[in-house]
């Protein structure tokens, strides 16, 4: 069960929040190189929609890491 009360400002841990984040993004990737590996197994058609879906991947991964980056600036200012 939850405990709302143990997960306050003074239980906050950045190395354990890097580690979840890493592992975030490392599972994101498998995805994208995923989608990658397919496309290329299949022929490099650029009519492929694994393509389209491999460049929407990577356009929400940069989007998603520009908002990160932005919103950690943020708060050292």
């Amino acid at each position: 069960m939850y405990d709302a009360s143990a997960h306050g400002p003074r239980s906050f841990d950045p190395v354990a929040l890097g580690h979840h984040e890493t592992d975030a993004w490392a599972a994101y990737y498998c995805h994208e190189w995923d989608l990658s590996d397919r496309w290329v197994s299949g022929g490099c058609d650029r009519a492929d929609p694994l393509l389209a879906a491999e460049r929407r991947a990577l356009v929400a991964s940069c989007s998603s890491l520009l908002d990160t980056v932005a919103w950690v600036g943020d708060r050292r200012s």
